[in-house]
């Protein structure tokens, strides 16, 4: 008797001769299904056994091979991380590969999963239309996943001038860190989309060019938004440097005023200390208190100098 192979990595949804077959870290029996069953490109399945370190598209002979990065905040490192997701796409059937579960692929798969209704809404006679909407939630999650950045930002912006500086530094650090991922993830892919676009004209059918258009937009506002935080972010680093070098010269100002007066407090210090044959006040009576008076006299002068000049608030 046979064994099956078990195909524990792969859930498969079917609707209107369209097949979605989604893959988490394939191993050999998955390869072997899709070679065998669909007819598939050993090329690219031989591609999505490992992954890939950089976005690419590539076009065979009836497939499409694409691999995508997006932006997933990781509550658990406070950060947002870049997450592989592999496109094999035929006429009639689109393989999504990842390496580890990803939140609105996930979303997407159990939507189709528990209700035919929303089944007919994304299936159609190819899989460009499954593809446009599962794309467009991914760039979906990616506006909601910005709202953290948008409350760290407030967050910031509060509490700008009531602030403990090294702390208030390390979390501009860290909104900048997350803004900066992000960019990173997304910025190869209005190229990559565009490209798609014309490598699968033909496979897709050219009712495909509405739908890819409508996927720009969706990129594009994305883009925006992270531009709009990027430009709000170095604002607020730009006032904190600022704020930091007006303290840093209250500070140096300080000093150099407590340096001047300690000098001539010294120097009065100096000249009735000299071992001369005539001082003057020296060895006449209170001369300790006369000469501490002095002392007195010219610090309550430069102290009312430096307040005229405008150092002394």
């Amino acid at each position: 008797m046979e064994v099956q192979p078990r195909y524990i990595n792969m859930d498969k949804i079917a609707h209107k001769n369209v097949a979605w077959i989604d893959l988490l870290s394939p191993g050999e029996n998955e390869i072997a299904l899709l070679q065998k069953e669909y007819g598939i490109n050993h090329l690219p399945l031989r591609e999505i056994t490992v992954e890939t370190p950089l976005p690419k598209i590539e076009r065979f002979e009836n497939e499409i091979y694409a691999v995508l990065y997006f932006p997933i905040f990781n509550p658990q490192k406070r950060a947002t991380e870049g997450k592989e997701v592999d496109f094999i796409i035929t006429k009639d059937v689109l393989v999504t590969v990842h390496y580890e579960p990803i939140a609105p692929l996930t979303g997407v798969r159990n939507t189709y999963s528990n209700s035919t209704k929303d089944k007919d809404s994304g299936f159609s006679d190819t899989t460009a239309h499954l593809l446009f909407r599962i794309l467009s939630q991914m760039y979906a999650y990616s506006l909601r996943e910005l709202s953290h950045v948008k409350k760290n930002l407030d967050s910031l912006d509060e509490d700008l001038f009531d602030r403990n500086g090294r702390e208030f530094a390390r979390r501009i650090l860290e909104v900048r860190r997350d803004i900066l991922n992000f960019r990173r993830t997304l910025a190869p892919q209005r190229h990559f989309l565009e490209l798609l676009e014309l490598k699968s004209s033909d496979l897709l059918g050219r009712k495909s060019k509405q739908s890819f258009e409508d996927l720009l937009e969706a990129y594009d506002s994305v883009w925006g938004l992270l531009a709009s935080y990027q430009e709000a972010i170095e604002a607020i680093h730009e006032t904190n440097n600022t704020l930091i070098a007006s303290k840093q010269n209250d500070t140096i100002q300080t000093l150099t005023m407590l340096s001047v007066i300690s000098f001539y407090l010294a120097m009065i210090a100096g000249v009735f200390g000299m071992n001369a044959l005539y001082e003057p006040i020296i060895g006449t009576p209170y001369d300790f208190w006369k000469i501490i008076g002095i002392m007195v006299l010219v610090t309550l002068g430069l102290i009312v100098f430096f307040r005229r000049k405008g150092w002394l608030n």
